[in-house]
């Protein structure tokens, strides 16, 4: 993975708003332990702003390298609040999910 895209939908529902590339880093020993040594640089992170407060369907579009382009987006919910910053949890069990921060 060397590229992560991230999209929202308001209430999963309608058009995707681009929320950006995120940074990919640093190293995950534990899930290169756990998945093999090609994902121990597997982690990523982001700042997004500009979201209405609201609940919102979170895509992410991992870029494979392996593969030369985008595989299958994991997808998680979370809630943007007025004036707070609204944070996701783990994804397919494993937090693989290094970080993100939304801004409404």
């Amino acid at each position: 993975m060397d590229a992560v895209d991230l999209y929202a939908q308001l209430n999963g529902a309608g058009a995707l708003i681009p929320l950006g590339r995120a940074m990919t880093g640093p190293a995950r020993p534990d899930i290169g332990a756990y998945f093999g040594s090609q994902f121990t640089n597997s982690s990523w992170g982001m700042t997004a702003s500009g979201l209405s407060p609201g609940n919102y369907l979170l895509s992410v579009y991992p870029h494979n390298t392996s593969i030369n382009g985008a595989t299958a987006p994991s997808t998680v919910w979370v809630t943007v609040g007025s004036g707070l910053s609204a944070s996701a949890g783990p994804m397919g069990g494993l937090d693989i999910f290094y970080g993100l921060h939304l801004m409404g």
